[in-house]
């Protein structure tokens, strides 16, 4: 019979405890993504933060798997678009707020917004996306929902391309605006 000695287990327990808070850490730096994905492609506050529980569990039971050679949020943003596409499937429901193409392109770019601790401004950012007038929306609607080129968009506006990408501009410059006002009305 093999006994192990107190001082072989803990190395071993000391060792979990330390992925357990590398974990921790890692996931409190990347909820802000997460959730700001969540919320953009589910669009309901209430069922984001039902799929953010789930993505939560399948990241802490995935760690395992995680290469720290590569980004922590890009990997558990991938866990996300996974658990949002079960979600659709599930629920049978179509992507009523944006598609998958800008789901992506909000999972590529909240890489940076993951380093920012201020979990407001996810909240700040669907505030904004629905303050939009009608024009403004479509425009993004016909970029990311509708999946069109800015050629198609100028088509299908009857504009110019010139014209369609400075409109294009003005609204993310809109978003980008309003996020900071907002946020920085909280720091205040």
């Amino acid at each position: 019979m093999v006994h192990v000695s107190e001082a072989s287990r803990k190395p071993a327990s000391a060792d979990a405890a330390n992925e357990r808070a590398q974990l921790a850490a890692e996931w409190e730096r990347a909820r802000t993504a997460v959730f700001a994905q969540l919320l953009a492609g589910i669009g309901s506050v209430h069922d984001a933060e039902d799929v953010l529980q789930e993505v939560a569990v399948s990241v802490a039971k995935n760690y395992g798997t995680y290469d720290p050679s590569r980004p922590f949020v890009a990997w558990a943003l991938g866990i996300t678009r996974n658990h949002m596409l079960m979600y659709f499937r599930r629920y049978h429901r179509d992507r009523l707020v944006f598609n998958e193409e800008l789901v992506n392109v909000i999972g590529q770019n909240l890489a940076s917004f993951a380093r920012d601790p201020v979990d407001q401004r996810r909240e700040e950012l669907h505030y904004c996306l629905n303050q939009l007038d009608s024009r403004r929306r479509r425009l993004i609607e016909l970029r990311y929902s509708g999946g069109l080129s800015i050629d198609q968009m100028a088509e299908a506006l009857g504009k110019s391309v010139a014209a369609v990408k400075g409109s294009l501009h003005r609204v993310r410059k809109i978003l980008e605006q309003c996020v900071r006002t907002r946020t920085s009305r909280v720091h205040e």
